[in-house]
């Protein structure tokens, strides 16, 4: 299984809040193109906050509310599930404020 795919079921089953940049960028389009691989259908789901917002705007978002984003700043490699700042860890380290799933 993909770690696209497992975040993907990892969010949606524990209703873990997830912020969507959902402006139709780059981003937004690769995120999007990860849901069905878990097939989950988040949209209209109340853990799933499409912002149509930038990168900055969707980094700031999800740490205050500690939620999940696909987006990243451009030095941290691509992964769905991104929690602002605390690495790579699959699952989630318990005390980490921020990590991927």
């Amino acid at each position: 299984m993909t770690r696209a795919r497992l975040a993907g079921r990892v969010i949606s089953h524990n209703k873990a809040k997830f912020i969507s940049r959902g402006d139709n960028s780059g981003t937004d389009q690769m995120e999007k193109s990860y849901w069905p691989l878990a097939s989950v259908s988040p949209s209209g789901q109340a853990w799933y906050l499409s912002v149509g917002l930038g990168m900055g705007e969707v980094l700031t978002m999800a740490a205050e509310l500690q939620a999940y984003t696909s987006d990243r700043p451009g030095h941290i490699p691509p992964r769905i599930g991104l929690k602002a700042d605390c690495g790579s860890r699959l699952p989630a380290t318990p005390g980490c404020s921020t990590r991927t799933a």
